[in-house]
């Protein structure tokens, strides 16, 4: 009887250790995700059609993510596991969910959309080639994927400072990366590109950069969201060289009409100038013959006495 005592006493301590060790563990779990969560020192966004925001750690590792639109919200929420995970490598891994929803297809070179990484507001970066690094991820996520969209990164440099207010941060980002994000977009060097056009512009209440140039002959007309860089509008006319053969011929052919015209009337004068020549020629003539008609008689000689 004492025994069963003992035993059953041991039985229920053993039971009631078990369940202590399980809340520890539990709560030196909730403890870490919670000290994850507040080691937070910034985010960076992604940016294709969906738009993810990804916060990291000082260890560069991911604490949480969020969609920040309707498409965004649906890829995050089918990522799961990503908590503690190096950012590079959870930005490589939703590159490739978005892939797979058919964000990246590219039916045509206008309608590629290539991808933005953006240092948001107030984040650190856990070290200087953090966000080389998350680009370098990207775009080998990318190649694996046999897709040729670029990769623009945006830190706190690319945001104009005239637009800044209270100490925080510009809402706009500059001409230059405008710039940058369309020659990207196009696959055009800075250095083959004349523009026509570079100004800001609302589109509806919308703050765009209006960006318009000439390389190779083609011409490219975009519009760049001034907030997050997103392209919105793309057009190509590859008329620029025939309007300026166009032009060009029709400066021959006015120089050509002219010189006709000028030929018309150099040979005018010439044919007024003939006659005037041949009126005068006809004058001299009638006078010589005025002259001859009306002379005086030559005087008979006088007979011999």
């Amino acid at each position: 009887m004492f025994t069963r005592k003992i035993k059953s006493l041991l039985a229920v301590a053993l039971a009631g250790t078990m369940i202590l060790l399980a809340s520890c563990g539990n709560s030196t779990e909730k403890n870490s995700d919670s000290q994850a969560v507040s080691k937070r020192i910034g985010s960076v966004a992604l940016r294709v059609n969906p738009e993810i925001s990804v916060a990291y750690n000082d260890e560069g590792n991911v604490t949480a993510i969020e969609g920040r639109n309707e498409d965004g919200r649906e890829i995050a929420k089918s990522y799961k596991d990503y908590i503690g995970k190096s950012t590079t490598n959870v930005m490589a891994d939703l590159v490739k969910l978005i892939d797979a929803e058919g964000y990246l297809i590219e039916e045509t070179e206008m309608n590629k959309q290539n991808l933005i990484i953006e240092l948001e507001s107030k984040s650190i970066m856990p070290n200087p080639e953090f966000l080389i690094g998350l680009q370098e991820g990207v775009e080998d996520a990318l190649k694996e994927l046999n897709r040729s969209n670029g990769v623009t990164l945006i830190d706190d440099d690319d945001w104009d400072i005239s637009y800044s207010k209270n100490g925080e941060r510009s809402p706009y980002i500059t001409l230059e990366k405008a710039t940058e994000i369309a020659l990207k977009q196009t696959g055009i060097a800075a250095s083959t590109a004349v523009f026509e056009d570079k100004e800001y512009d609302l589109d509806d209440g919308r703050p765009i950069y209006e960006l318009e140039f000439i390389a190779n002959g083609v011409n490219y007309e975009l519009d760049i969201d001034a907030r997050t860089g997103k392209i919105i509008k793309y057009e190509i006319d590859s008329s620029a060289d025939d309007d300026r053969d166009d032009d060009r011929d029709d400066d021959r052919d006015d120089d050509w009409d002219d010189d006709r015209d000028d030929d018309r009337d150099y040979d005018w004068d010439d044919d007024w100038d003939d006659d005037r020549d041949d009126d005068r020629d006809d004058d001299d003539w009638d006078d010589d013959q005025f002259r001859a008609t009306t002379a005086p008689p030559t005087p008979m000689p006088t007979p011999a006495p």
